[in-house]
């Protein structure tokens, strides 16, 4: 898809690739019953990308129940093109969050399904932030394959609203947490959530790591870190 020189020439070729997806990947999954449904899915999962899911809002604009919602979202997953990012939590933490995130295994794609153009990185750069987030959860995904420890990937977020993009945690409960900024430099306030999941779980938290549009690593305090997106 890079490889098309413009913006409507990705777009076309998005809107092919999911036609193709639609008229022969789906239904050798599963029997879906509103197969034009599907594409639309696939927009409004753009626009909540890296977003709590909320089952009943979705489903409400396309007018499915969140039965029928659910089996869709399953059928996209089985084709990698969305996951569900799971809460992270303990059993003796009872002020946190359940609900999944969103998001898209190929960053490239929903960028273009919201009409992302390269000049929005300077005219509009808060609205990479999601995109950027994804692009981030494809990366961990691929290192996590890798890795010969079992990592559980997940997300934080309390009744605060306090939150850290994305949580590892190995079998022995150690943690990292790493969060997401779309921007050049980093401030102290932008490991509130890193410092609240390290006072939470003590000597389980290993480090955190605040990712950012720079060059260099920085440290923080104890633990924390600043480092350059390109460390990925």
């Amino acid at each position: 898809m890079r490889l098309r020189p413009s913006v409507t020439r990705r777009q076309a070729w998005a809107k092919a690739y999911i036609q193709t997806l639609v008229e022969r990947d789906v239904q050798d999954i599963a029997q879906v019953e509103h197969l034009s449904q599907i594409p639309y899915l696939l927009d409004i999962a753009a626009a909540h990308c890296g977003q709590l899911f909320n089952a009943s809002q979705i489903g409400g604009q396309l007018m499915l129940d969140t039965r029928t919602l659910d089996k869709y979202l399953g059928v996209l997953e089985k084709l990698f093109l969305v996951q569900r990012l799971p809460a992270w939590g303990r059993n003796e933490l009872n002020r946190l969050i359940k609900t999944p995130k969103l998001h898209f295994l190929d960053a490239g794609l929903q960028a273009t399904l919201t009409r992302l153009t390269p000049d929005m990185l300077i005219t509009h750069r808060e609205r990479w932030g999601a995109t950027l987030e994804t692009w981030v959860y494809a990366e961990l995904r691929k290192a996590l394959a890798l890795s010969d420890e079992a990592w559980y990937l997940s997300h934080y977020r309390d009744k605060d609203q306090v939150e850290v993009d994305f949580v590892l945690e190995n079998p022995q409960r150690q943690l990292i947490g790493i969060e997401v900024k779309a921007a050049a430099t980093v401030q102290v306030q932008d490991f509130k959530g890193l410092r609240k999941l390290q006072t939470q779980t003590g000597a389980d938290f290993l480090t955190g790591i605040v990712l950012y549009d720079g060059a260099h690593a920085l440290p923080f305090g104890p633990g924390m870190w600043a480092v350059p997106l390109a460390a990925l």
